[in-house]
Order: structure tokens, then sequence, then C-alpha cells
């Protein structure tokens, strides 16, 4: 709908204008006259994207997608429309804040001249009331009110039965770098596993290259993911089916930086990098010679080893590993280092918590222990907050 909106706004002249303005009436009339769309997609799209989504903008942008169908239908469909958004109004208080966008919305339809809208501002305005009389009476009124003049503060922290709305607020993305969130790394001869502390949306992620030796360039990083909860990150290394990939980033030659968006923001524990395929230079990778590590002499046995200091050349020169099945690994296996490229990652991160799903007895013990565990620190964190309030109280009537 967007793309189709844009497209118009980009043709020039009136005629133009007047053309597709008539396509977009078509359009309109022929969605609202499908009655699946009207009965089934239309009501769960105000649900889902109007009032319970908890991302302002894509709030905002659902709302305007139903002000353009309104916009572009003939009357009759029109009345179809109001009452579909209006039979929405008594449910709105219970998404919060998260109404906020619908509110706006309802404002837009009450301010157009219908037969039905006396009847449904009335109606709106008995439930403002009665949401207002909830609100002076609320036990912990009196509280936040005396707290607010001593205190900035924005959230409602003594509630017995927190709002799951209010509880869940807006996150922003914030960049990290990832080995400043990671919990453990491992190796192979051609990828890394990393492991973080908690479950994390990612919305991208910017990969630099530093230090490329041009003999042998990546041209190929493929990223996966999964949000396996594991207690050894070896439990994933080489389990190709417990992956799921993301993105394939396609890097040119010498190229140092590239940022890969997720269209869909990924939810993971775990991430994977693969270097998939190289730019190599045959000329540059047969003029290298084989080098001690140590003593930095020339190496010419076959088996690597230096006939001067008796050190093995392939060894790896941060950990001093050897990878005996691929003695020529783009990756050391054991530490990462790479004579290729010094590879650093930022991710556009916000914590996240989607749990994975139970697939057997082993995941159920363990999800259980989770519920266990988290069941005791909440009521611990009530009890604490139950003696918090009454001091506050105390505190509160005195100012």
């Amino acid at each position: 709908w967007k793309m189709f909106v844009y497209r118009v706004l980009l043709q020039d002249g009136e005629g133009e204008m007047k053309q597709h303005a008539a396509k977009m009436r078509a359009f309109t009339a022929q969605l609202l006259s499908d009655t699946d769309f009207c009965t089934g997609v239309l009501p769960r799209l105000i649900d889902a994207f109007c009032l319970n989504y908890n991302s302002s903008s894509v709030r905002s942008e659902t709302c305007l997608f139903i002000r353009g169908l309104w916009e572009h239908c003939p009357e009759e469909q029109r009345k179809l429309l109001y009452r579909l958004v209006w039979g929405r109004m008594q449910q709105a208080p219970a998404y919060g804040r998260n109404a906020a966008q619908f509110l706006d919305l309802l404002a837009f339809l009450a301010s157009q001249d219908t037969a039905e809208t006396a009847a449904q501002a009335s109606a709106l305005l008995q439930l403002l009331q009665l949401q207002n009389r909830l609100l002076v009476n609320h036990p912990n009124a009196f509280l936040y009110s005396q707290l607010e003049t001593v205190l900035d503060f924005d959230g409602y922290y003594l509630e017995n039965e927190p709002c799951l709305v209010c509880n869940d607020p807006e996150v922003p993305y914030v960049p990290l770098k990832m080995s400043s969130i990671k919990a453990e790394t491992k190796y192979t001869d051609n990828a890394q596993l990393v492991k973080f502390p908690c479950s994390y949306t990612i919305q991208s992620v910017t990969i630099h290259i530093g230090d490329i030796r041009k003999s042998k360039v990546v041209r190929t990083i493929n990223i996966y993911y999964n949000n396996k909860p594991v207690t050894d990150l070896s439990e994933l290394k080489g389990n190709w089916s417990q992956w799921k990939k993301a993105r394939v980033c396609h890097f040119a030659q010498l190229q140092t930086e590239l940022k890969a968006d997720f269209l869909i923001p990924i939810t993971a524990t775990n991430l994977l990098f693969e270097y998939a395929s190289f730019y190599e230079n045959l000329q540059a990778l047969s003029a290298e010679k084989l080098q001690c590590p140590r003593c930095n002499k020339l190496v010419t046995d076959k088996h690597g080893i230096c006939k001067h200091c008796r050190e093995n050349a392939y060894q790896c020169y941060h950990c001093r590993n050897i990878n005996y099945e691929h003695l020529d690994a783009f990756l050391c296996n054991e530490c990462g280092f790479s004579k290729y490229g010094k590879f650093e990652y930022t991710l556009s991160v916000k914590p996240s918590f989607a749990a994975e799903r139970i697939e057997n007895d082993e995941d159920m013990r363990k999800a259980l222990a989770v519920i266990d565990v988290e069941s005791q620190n909440a009521h611990k964190r009530f009890t604490q907050l139950a003696s918090i309030r009454a001091g506050l109280l105390q505190a509160a009537s005195k100012l």
C-alpha cells in the first residue's frame, strides 16, 4: 500500500495524479468488497498492529493504512470501516499507551460528518469518564502524585498486578560491539560461533575487516542464528540442523566494511559467521613462503618443521595450536586468529524475551527449571516492593 501511494506522489502532472487516485479508489473498493478481508484480515490487522504491536512506528503506519482506506473507499464501505474501527473502542483501555495512535485514528473518524458520529462520541466520552474515575480512585494514586513532586520517574513500580503494556516499554536498538556482549566463542577452520548471555533482537550487523592480505580475501560471509539456549557452544558446532540462515553478505574485492540489515529483525542467543568463499590471488599465494613463527626463518620442510629451532611452522601465531586436518585453514580453530585479516562485528540490538519452542522432554525440564527460578525471584521482588511501599506511604503522608 505504501509503495502504491509513493508512486502516486512521485508522478508529475495533475492529470496523472487524478488517474492514479482513480486507481487507488478502485483498488480500495476491490479490497473492501472481499468478505474474507473485511471479516478476518482487517480486524486481526487492527488488533495486532494498531493496538498490540510494541512499536510506535508500526502502529502509526497501520493507522495511516486504515485512514488511507477510508479516504479512498466509497460511502457504503466507509460505514463498514467506521463500525469496524469504532467497535474496538471499548478494548482500547486494555492496551494502555499503545492505544495512542488508535485514538488519533478515532479522532480523525469522529471529525468526519457521519450519522453515527454523535452516538460514538457520547460512548467515547463515557469510556473516558470511566477510566478517569479508575485513575482517581486507584489505591496508589495518592502515593504516585506525591512522589512526582520530588522525583522524576515515568513508571508505576508499586503495583501488585503490574500492567503488561506499561512494563513492556518500547526499547530502541543500540549499536554494540559483539566482543562486549558475547559470553562464549568457538571456531572452526572457516567459521566463528558466538553465544550471548541472553537473547537479543538483532536489526543489523556491521562487519569491519582490517589488516587485509591481498593473497586471500573474503568474498562471502553467511550469517546463521538460533535462539536455543545451550550450556556449551560445542553442542552447536557442526550441528547445521540447529541453525537458520539469516543473510548472505557479498564483499567486493578488498572491501573493508559492510552493513547487513535484516528486513525482519532476528531473535538470537547464538550467531554463526561462516567464511564461505574467497578471492584468491594465485600468484601472490604461490609467492608466499612458509615462515617459522618463532625464529622467522624460512621453512622448506614438507612437514613444516623448522631446521633451526625445530618448531612447527604450521602452528597458530597467537596460540600455537596446530590444525592437522586443515593446515592452510582460514581461521585457527582454537583462537580464531586469521593471517588474512582481522574481523570485527558491531550489532544493532535490543534485549529480547522470546523463548525457543519446547520440542522434547529435555527442553521441558529446562523450561520448568527456569520457570521455578524466575517464580522465586518474582516472589522475592514482590515482598521487597510491599515493604518499600509501606515506607514510602508513610513518608509521602508527611509531604
